[in-house]
């Protein structure tokens, strides 16, 4: 038996998206995404698991105290909804590692 994986979902969590509304950082609209449309997405093209993602804008605006608090926001809601994909969705990597404002406090060791 073969799987189908989807290499590129993206994640949209409310809270993420009404914060960009918020502080008006958002230049168009994103589109509607909840975990019900992502199951029904999997479901209507037989995607057995999928490599989730945060979807652009990101989390860097220019600001790193912004940056670390919108990861984080992410971050707590993939954990919250992780164990409802259970063997569907392997954890990738967490946005906040990816965050310029993180890079720029590491030392290099070379």
């Amino acid at each position: 038996m073969s799987l189908r994986i989807d290499a590129h979902v993206l994640l949209l969590p409310e809270e993420y998206t009404a914060e960009l509304d918020r502080r008006s950082l958002l230049s168009s609209p994103l589109p509607p995404w909840s975990p019900e449309l992502l199951d029904e997405l999997m479901a209507r093209h037989e995607i057995d698991a999928a490599v989730l993602s945060l979807s652009p804008p990101g989390v860097w605006f220019g600001d790193g105290p912004l940056a670390v608090e919108l990861a984080r926001m992410v971050n707590e809601r993939t954990a919250e909804l992780a164990p409802s994909w259970f063997g569907r969705i392997p954890r990738a990597s967490r946005a906040s590692r990816c965050c310029p404002c993180r890079r720029s406090k590491r030392r290099s060791t070379r």
